[in-house]
């Protein structure tokens, strides 16, 4: 559940979706709702979650609206999502990595993307940034 939390948070940063939703959440609330009153069918309501969160076709917005919903049947507290604030130096570090690829001095980001590792922090570079979550 901790990758799922992970998408769930980089979920949380993209855009909302402003367009109607795509026939794919009626039908994905219609089958995890069918699984529900199939005499509480978790194995499959819990297949439709898979289902959804592997989706690539569906925008993530759409993606954390149809988990929210479900979370609030089964319950797995997956809008709970760990504290994003680090301890001073360890963002001083990430601060620095990003100096560091800025310059394209890839020694010494890689040094730092090692020395985060080893407090638990992975970073992953975007054309938006750098982003971070805990291991």
């Amino acid at each position: 559940f901790e990758r799922l939390r992970n998408r769930i948070r980089d979920w949380m940063r993209s855009k909302p979706e402003t367009r109607q939703p795509p026939e794919k959440v009626r039908e994905y609330q219609h089958e995890f709702e069918s699984a529900i009153a199939d005499d509480l069918n978790t194995p499959v309501a819990l297949a439709v979650v898979w289902t959804v969160v592997r989706d690539d076709s569906l925008p993530d917005s759409w993606k954390l609206g149809l988990l929210h919903q479900y979370d609030r049947v089964l319950g797995l507290k997956l809008d709970i999502v760990e504290d994003q604030t680090l301890p001073s130096p360890v963002m001083s570090l990430i601060r620095e990595r990003e100096a560091a690829r800025r310059k394209t001095d890839w020694e010494t980001s890689d040094r730092l993307r090692n020395e985060l590792r080893s407090f638990g922090i992975v970073v992953k570079d975007t054309p938006t940034g750098t982003e971070w979550h805990r291991a």
